[in-house]
């Protein structure tokens, strides 16, 4: 009987299939060859259990495909997770040896887009990560002089604005004031206890939201200080009566105060 060649194409003819040729032979040869790789990319893919790689096995897997290339593509894979608001991605890139300062066409760091998107959890990365917390560069304007606290700020980012503001490298400039004094005078109690928490706070920032608060003459503020200066409670006590400063203000304050108590509101 003759073989119609329209219903067997010369490649999948069926004398081809007889023969066993080692064309079709070639799938199962690809896939026993990976079955049998034995690369750190292929351990991190196929678990002993048969199970999907777990989250710390794909970080791995990640990290390990970004070492592969060159420096400027590891600041292009930054960049790329950036953009996505990727923070874990963005962690596998700094392990990885990506630059944190790098910059773009616009003169633009990783921290200046995070920080212009609202991104609160790439800009922790960045700023936290054991690769980059000692190096990365706070003030960095681009070409056209803006800066990631100048953004933060104009877009309303607050979450990002105590991230860079409690940082102890921020310049403090008009920006860092706006926020802090948009925060001490709607009494923001919570974003300010969270700013002063930090354990590298720079003095300038504790100092103006002190004083600030003396000259708002908002007590709940001033209780977050555990020492208060006495120059600035004598501006803070006036228009207030003793009842009101011993009922808003701690025992412990409220010692220091006292010498500083004008006579006209005893």
């Amino acid at each position: 009987m003759a073989i119609d060649p329209k219903l067997y194409p010369p490649q999948y003819s069926k004398s081809n299939n007889d023969t066993g040729s080692n064309q079709n032979n070639q799938p199962t040869e690809r896939l026993q060859s990976l079955d049998n790789d034995q690369s750190p990319k292929a351990k991190a893919r196929n678990n002993t259990d048969g199970s999907n790689p777990s989250a710390s096995s794909f970080k791995k897997l990640q990290t390990f495909r970004i070492n592969a290339h060159s420096q400027d593509d590891k600041n292009k894979h930054l960049f790329d997770a950036i953009y996505k608001g990727d923070a874990e991605s963005v962690k596998s890139c700094l392990d990885a040896g990506a630059d944190v300062n790098t910059i773009d066409k616009s003169g633009s760091t990783p921290l200046y887009e995070a920080a212009k998107r609202g991104q609160v959890e790439v800009v922790k990365a960045l700023l936290s990560h054991p690769n980059s917390c000692d190096e990365i560069d706070l003030n960095q304007p681009n070409i056209n002089g803006y800066t990631p606290n100048y953004w933060a700020n104009y877009f309303q980012f607050n979450d990002v604005q105590k991230e860079l503001v409690s940082h102890p490298d921020i310049k403090f400039d008009d920006f860092a004031m706006q926020f802090l004094d948009e925060r001490i005078f709607d009494n923001d109690v919570k974003s300010l206890a969270y700013v002063l928490s930090k354990e590298k706070c720079s003095e300038n920032v504790k100092n103006y939201v002190s004083d600030r608060a003396s000259w708002y003459k908002k007590l709940d503020i001033l209780n977050l200080f555990p020492a208060v200066n006495g120059e600035k409670l004598d501006c803070l006590v006036t228009g207030y009566s003793r009842e009101a400063i011993e009922a808003l203000v701690p025992d412990s304050i409220n010692n220091l105060i006292k010498p500083f108590i004008k006579k006209d509101l005893a």
